[in-house]
Formats: C-alpha cells, sequence, structure tokens
C-alpha cells in the first residue's frame, strides 16, 4: 500500500497534477463555503419572510373575523328590535336598517323576511325582491331549508344576486313561541358586500410581496371553492389560517412559494465564484511554485537525478524497511572511466553531455522500484531493493552494457564504459555507511582489473 502511494504522488508530481488537483480542491472549498454561507443567509431571510408572512396573515384573519362579527352583531340588533315590536312597519325598518348601515359599510343590503317571504329589503334595489319566497330561489332552497330546520345561522356563497352583483348572504332564522310552541317566524339576511368585507379586513393592501387565497365558499371549509385569490396560492407552499363564519368556516392562505430573494445574493454568489477562482489558482501556483523548489532540492540540477544527500535519506528508510520485514538489498556503485580525459580533450560542456547520457542509460536499465542518484563527479549509485546479489549483478551487468558504448563529440568518437561496485545488506553491511564504504571499495577493485566490469564486494 505504501508504495502504491508513493507511486501515486510520483506520478502526480510528474505530470504536474499535484499543482492541478491541490488548486481545484481549494476552488472546491471556498466555492461550497460561500455557496453556504448563501445559503445559510438565504435560510435566515426565509425564515424572516415566513415570520413576516405569518403575522400578516395572523393580522390579516384577526381583522376579518372582527369586521365578519361586527356585521352579524347587527342581526342581533335586529333581532332584539323585532322581539320589543314583532309588529314594525316598513318606514320604521327603513330607520333601523339606515342606522345600522352607516356604521357597517360592508354590509349591503338587509332583508326581513316573515315565513321566507321577502317583505323588506333596505336599501331598495332597483329590482326589487319584494314577495319573493326564499325557497323559490334557485341554488339556494336546500340553504334555506338547512337553516330552518337546523336553527342556525346559515352563510351562503358568495352567490349571484337577482339584482345584479355578488355578495355573501347570510340568514338568521328566528322563531316564535305560542303557548310552549317555538315556530319558524322567518329570516334576517344581511348581504355583504365582499370588495368592502376584504378592504376593512386589510385584505386589498398594499403587500406585493405575498399572495393570498381564500376558499371554503358556503361556509365548507377545506371542502369549499376557492373564491378569492390564484388556486396556484393553495397548490404551492403556503402559511393558512381558519376563519369562523355561520355555519363553517373559511380557510385564508398566504404563499411563502415566492420568497424574494435579495438582488445582492447573486453578487455574492458571482463574488464566490471569484474569490474561489483566485485562491484555487493562488494554490496552483503556489503548489507549482513548491514542487519545483522541492524537486530542485532534491535532485541534481545537471542530471535530474536524486542528490546525493536526498539518495542517502531514501536509502536509509529502505535499509530500515528491509531489515524489518527480512528481504535483500543492495546497492550499485558506477564510476564513468577515463572521464577526466574526456573533459580534457573536449571541454566541460561535452563532459556535462556525457553525464547527462549517462544518467539517462542508467535510468533505461532500471526497474520500477529502483533508485538512482548522482554521488558526485562522474559517480552514480543505485539502490535495488529485494535484489539479492545475483539480482544486482543482473542489473549491474544492463547498466555495464548500456554505458559500453561509442559517442561521436564534436566528430571525434569517444570511447563510453564505466566500472562498477557491488554491495548487498548483510552483517558486513548492515547500514548505509558500511554498504557505501563495501561498494566503493569495490568499484576501486573494478578500476584495478581494467575498468568496464564489475566486482561484487566480498567475493574478491
Amino acid at each position: 500500500m505504501r508504495d502504491k502511494n508513493k507511486q501515486s504522488f510520483l506520478l502526480l508530481k510528474k505530470n504536474n497534477l499535484l499543482p492541478l488537483i491541490a488548486g481545484g480542491i481549494v476552488f472546491l472549498i471556498i466555492f461550497s463555503i460561500s455557496e453556504w454561507l448563501i445559503e445559510m443567509d438565504d435560510s435566515v431571510h426565509d425564515e424572516q419572510y415566513q415570520a413576516r408572512v405569518d403575522g400578516s396573515i395572523k393580522h390579516i384573519s384577526h381583522q376579518l373575523q372582527e369586521a365578519i362579527n361586527n356585521n352579524l352583531l347587527v342581526i342581533e340588533t335586529v333581532e332584539s328590535l323585532l322581539l320589543l315590536q314583532p309588529d314594525i312597519t316598513s318606514r320604521e325598518f327603513n330607520i333601523i336598517a339606515e342606522n345600522l348601515l352607516a356604521t357597517r359599510p360592508s354590509i349591503k343590503q338587509i332583508e326581513l323576511s316573515p315565513d321566507a317571504i321577502i317583505k323588506f329589503i333596505y336599501p331598495l334595489p332597483d329590482q326589487s325582491g319584494v314577495g319573493l319566497n326564499l325557497r323559490s330561489i334557485p341554488g339556494q332552497k336546500d340553504i334555506v331549508e338547512q337553516s330552518i330546520q337546523q336553527q342556525k345561522m346559515i352563510m351562503a356563497g358568495p352567490l349571484e344576486l337577482l339584482e345584479g352583483g355578488i355578495a355573501l348572504i347570510v340568514r338568521q332564522p328566528l322563531y316564535k313561541t305560542d303557548q310552549g310552541n317555538t315556530q319558524f317566524w322567518g329570516f334576517i339576511t344581511l348581504l355583504f358586500d365582499l370588495d368592502k368585507l376584504f378592504t376593512e379586513a386589510e385584505l386589498l393592501g398594499n403587500d406585493h410581496l405575498t399572495q393570498y387565497a381564500i376558499r371554503g365558499a358556503d361556509a365548507q371549509g377545506k371542502d369549499g371553492e376557492i373564491f378569492f385569490g390564484e388556486p396556484r396560492v393553495f397548490a404551492s407552499r403556503h402559511l393558512s389560517t381558519l376563519i369562523n363564519v355561520p355555519g363553517g368556516h373559511w380557510i385564508l392562505a398566504a404563499s411563502i412559494n415566492d420568497y424574494p430573494h435579495t438582488p445582492y445574493h447573486s453578487y455574492l454568489r458571482i463574488w464566490g465564484l471569484l474569490a474561489s477562482a483566485a485562491f484555487g489558482l493562488l494554490t496552483w501556483f503556489s503548489t507549482l511554485l513548491w514542487l519545483r523548489t522541492y524537486q530542485r532540492s532534491i535532485h541534481d540540477p545537471l542530471t535530474g537525478l536524486l542528490n546525493r544527500q536526498y539518495f542517502q535519506k531514501r536509502t536509509k528508510i529502505e535499509i530500515e524497511r528491509a531489515k524489518r520485514h527480512n528481504l535483500p538489498l543492495s546497492l550499485i556503485m558506477i564510476d564513468l572511466d577515463l572521464f577526466k580525459q574526456i573533459n580534457d580533450n573536449f571541454g566541460h560542456q561535452a563532459g556535462d553531455h556525457i553525464l547527462r547520457l549517462s544518467a539517462q542509460l542508467i535510468q533505461e536499465s532500471l526497474r520500477e522500484g529502483d533508485e538512482v542518484g548522482r554521488y558526485g563527479g562522474e559517480e552514480f549509485v543505485v539502490i535495488t531493493p529485494h535484489d539479492n546479489e545475483e539480482q544486482a549483478q543482473q542489473c549491474a551487468e544492463r547498466i555495464r552494457l548500456q554505458l559500453d558504448r561509442q559517442i561521436v563529440i564534436n566528430d571525434q568518437t569517444v570511447k563510453l564504459s564505466a566500472s562498477l561496485g557491488i554491495a548487498s545488506l548483510s552483517r558486513n553491511a548492515p547500514d548505509y555507511d558500511q554498504l557505501i564504504y563495501k561498494a566503493d571499495e569495490a568499484l576501486y577493485q573494478a578500476k584495478a582489473k581494467g575498468r568496464n566490469c564489475i566486482v561484487t564486494a566480498g567475493k574478491n
């Protein structure tokens, strides 16, 4: 697992993917944070908006409930007067109705209907309904009979009136007691002007941020039709409250689906994107700069191989691991033959070329997991984890054959070769210093044997 992680890290560094990935991660983190902050701010504003809508819908429902209740007090007043004076005249009724309607502008009309037949109307419409039997009005017969049988006040509508217009109709059945028997007397009827009622309740105000709707025609609550506002209010996210009306209730709803997002959220999102990109680019550049600085600190500037200090550090780590898991390990010292003559005859530029070429040839001879570094001058050192002496000799032979060639410099042929010394981890070479010492000693012997050959420490 450690080797795979190391290989992945080296691959990222080699392909310059590490700075790109680091920059991308920072970009995503900063952008995610900015989006989270915007969402948090949006959530706070949404909660504040819902609280405002909740307060508004409670205020409107209170106002509407109060307006309806105040209108119904008119029925109680008329009922009390009828108990005192059952045989009321038309003139007396008009005076009483005029005074009552002056205080309740949302009441469109008052009717008095003994035996369910309209007798008095105030104000009298152009098309008078006096004499009309309420049981004969289309669509109202069932409501009239229900009110009589249940002996309770019932609200119908909104309904289209015979004389034109739309209104809510509230009918209160009255009863008289004769010798202990209770008999139906008639109706007190109020017609509510819906627009004036809603205006009185401040439902038709200047709130352009919230859509309201009411359902419950004929006081049927959730089973009644929507008679105010758009149906989409009930189909979307909304707050609602009940309003008690004669015979049932209405449902007042306020939409909270159309939360008005503040414009600066768009600017915050743009700034968040720009900041994320800026931090991402800065991280990419910083990581790239660090990576290049790090590469320079561990590599030889001429050959690109590991420098002596870092190679020593890596080798010590491998030696400790080999000891811990009882694995073989070998080290190969390489010295280019007669390199000083090349520098003296062809100059240092030619010598640098030979060093770079030699480093490339050595790397091409190695397997994955082997590491090579420049030890100094024309010397190179290779560590081969998991190789015993025999396997290290095979690796060294591949290197020797790669370096054994003719090279043309300034139209002149130069013979390139190398001498190699091998030392393997053992009791005689238990650490890095001893391995280097043994390998260098073997290398010296290879030089003494005529160069371009391999010597293993302890074998000669």
